[in-house]
């Protein structure tokens, strides 16, 4: 969402802000987080930054909400009970939605 070509300046100013709230637990990303992504990223041929958002919280979800197809990999369901909301579609950055098959 941050990276929203059409988001104000003032947009951005608040969600920032939003961010030290109670609300929300902001994690490190250490430098064991990053090899252990990247040497998954490179068995799986998922993008990196898929690992990067779960692998930092990975002690502290119980389940993983997310559209996207690459989550319904076993490196991500080894992590957490991983929930598609938008079942039976799925999403592909750079791609339209598509209904899951079995073939998907």
């Amino acid at each position: 969402m941050l990276r929203r070509g059409g988001m104000s300046k003032v947009q951005r100013k608040i969600i920032s802000e939003n961010f030290g709230l109670a609300k929300f637990k902001i994690m490190p990303l250490l430098n064991n987080h990053v090899v252990e992504a990247f040497q998954k990223s490179s068995i799986s041929n998922i993008h990196i930054y898929d690992y990067l958002v779960v692998i930092p919280v990975k002690e502290i979800v119980s389940k993983i909400y997310s559209a996207d197809d690459h989550f319904q990999h076993e490196d991500f369901k080894a992590i957490s009970e991983v929930i598609n909301p938008l079942s039976p579609w799925i999403l592909r950055e750079g791609r339209g939605p598509i209904i899951q098959n079995e073939d998907n």
